[in-house]
């Protein structure tokens, strides 16, 4: 079994401990949000590494990942 396939495995044993169906919804979204959160701050690292190295101006991208962590924080 691959990685996104115990993944997915992983998830639908998560989801037989809820009854609800809105429950299920939220924890769904909640992983989402989570993992996006994590890539972002693994972009937000890449982004300011490649900014001490190089002489692009990489500010842009810096304050669209600020605007987009933000966003998921609500």
């Amino acid at each position: 079994m691959n990685t996104i396939e115990k993944r997915v495995q992983d998830i639908k044993e998560d989801l037989d401990f809820f009854d609800d169906e809105l429950q299920k919804y939220e924890y769904i979204i909640d992983i989402q949000k989570d993992e996006t959160i994590f890539e972002l701050l693994m972009l937000e690292a890449e982004v300011d590494i490649l900014s001490e190295f190089s002489d692009i101006d990489l500010e842009s991208f810096k304050n669209r990942i600020k605007v987009a962590k933000e966003m998921l924080w609500f």
